[in-house]
């Protein structure tokens, strides 16, 4: 298990480079109040949370339209994860745990429930293990499917709340820290800790990797959705206008990208 103790560690300067082009379509506007997590399975299909509604939605890309998924037994939900099966995984917040929605069944099971304080983040690898943020413990933490079992992969400082993650395809973990205004990464090959970002950020809360390792950030203050150039080092503004105190972001395979877009009560998609 890492633990963090400090914010010390060498990382490169974030500069802004990015001048890249990137347009928005709002995909759901109306009937969801303070979403926060999102998530896009490999059909385009976006799973978010209605957090003030406590339920789990889904729209669906064929048809435009928005289907409920889980509206009772919830209470303020947060992140998610989707898996290559279409089930979906999600922090049920003020319930301390962490949930998965069966996508052949539609039923709802419980894989963690204890040891929890305010989960937010979720994110899913390609074995179907799951990764959380147990936010106010101020850990990372795993459910490793084969076994359901948890371990504790990061320790953070007393007060470092993390609160996204997100997982690539080597099983790297991301994860934004908006109190120590960072964004980290637990490499799984040594369980070591880098700071991928330690300047310029003001409240990251929203973390996405695409497939070439370049990540995604939500500046929740600014408003803003910044990335970070994996060949480069460097970090560029794609989103600086338009946006309400979005929370999460998710990618895609063709490197769109999807907000929650809290204070405006809407879901976007955006291409670049």
């Amino acid at each position: 298990t890492a633990t963090i103790t400090s914010t010390t560690t060498s990382t490169p300067t974030a500069t802004s480079t990015n001048t890249e082009v990137c347009t928005g379509t709002t995909l759901v506007s109306s009937g969801i109040s303070g979403p926060t997590g999102v998530a896009v399975d490999g059909s385009g299909n976006v799973y978010f949370t209605d957090s003030n509604n406590n339920a789990l939605k889904e729209w669906v890309k064929s048809s435009g339209s928005v289907t409920t998924l889980v509206s009772s037994g919830l209470y303020n939900p947060m992140g998610v994860g989707v898996d290559g099966s279409g089930n979906v995984y999600f922090a049920d917040k003020l319930n301390n745990a962490i949930k998965e929605w069966v996508k052949s069944s539609g039923s709802v099971t419980t894989l963690v429930s204890s040891g929890l304080y305010d989960p937010i983040g979720v994110a899913v690898d390609g074995t179907g293990n799951v990764y959380f943020s147990d936010t106010n413990n101020f850990e990372i933490k795993e459910w490793v499917k084969s076994s359901g079992a948890v371990t504790a992969l990061v320790n953070l400082a007393s007060g470092d709340a993390p609160y996204d993650v997100a997982v690539d395809g080597s099983g790297n973990v991301y994860i934004a820290n908006p109190q120590s205004l960072m964004i980290r990464e637990w490499m799984k090959s040594s369980g070591a800790v880098t700071n991928l970002i330690s300047s310029g950020l003001t409240n990251p809360t929203g973390v996405a990797v695409d497939g070439s390792g370049n990540v995604y950030i939500v500046e929740r203050n600014q408003g803003e959705v910044q990335e970070w150039v994996k060949s480069t080092g460097s970090v560029g503004t794609l989103i600086s206008s338009g946006l309400n105190y979005p929370f999460c972001v998710a990618v895609d395979a063709s490197d769109d990208f999807y907000t929650a877009d809290t204070n405006n009560n809407a879901i976007n998609e955006f291409s670049c």
